[in-house]
């Protein structure tokens, strides 16, 4: 008998471990509570064209403090983003002065989290994912890759 009282509790307690949950139901890979590390304000730094061939336009962002524009400005909060941005020449007579037109333009987007440093960005002008974007180990800038690789913006968190 004292047998059998000592299986019933072995019993009890192996069924205790197998069948108690250590984490989480959830298959989403953020927590709940997790801020977004893409939520803030951005300035653009840098800008660099990364292509194969030579650059095709004739327009660049303007981020130097030479440039008649201002850099422009990504804010992203939990829902929306909205991004202002100004042109500049790339080279000849006008280099780093802004085209004739409205600027800034501004975008108002909304935004997802795609999970591995995927977004998808949604707004008037479509939706656009960037090709890829890596934050610092700081989460102070982000380096955000468009197209095929086509060209690098540095973007530092204000």
């Amino acid at each position: 008998m004292p047998n059998l009282k000592y299986l019933l509790l072995l019993t009890i307690l192996c069924s205790l471990v197998l069948f108690t949950n250590c984490g989480e139901d959830s298959d989403d890979p953020v927590a709940e509570d997790t801020i977004d590390p893409i939520i803030g304000s951005w300035v653009l730094t840098n800008e660099e064209w990364t292509g194969s061939e030579e650059n095709p336009n004739s327009l660049r962002a303007c981020f130097l403090k030479s440039d008649h524009g201002k850099p422009n400005k990504w804010n992203i909060t939990t829902t929306k983003a909205t991004q202002k941005m100004w042109k500049c020449w790339i080279g000849g007579p006008g280099a780093g002065k802004m085209p004739f037109g409205n600027w800034p333009i501004t975008y108002k987007e909304t935004w997802t989290n795609l999970g591995n440093n995927k977004y998808e960005f949604n707004g008037d002008e479509g939706s656009y994912k960037p090709y890829s974007l890596e934050f610092s180990s700081d989460l102070s800038s982000m380096i955000v890759i468009w197209f095929e690789g086509e060209y690098a913006e540095t973007w530092t968190r204000q």
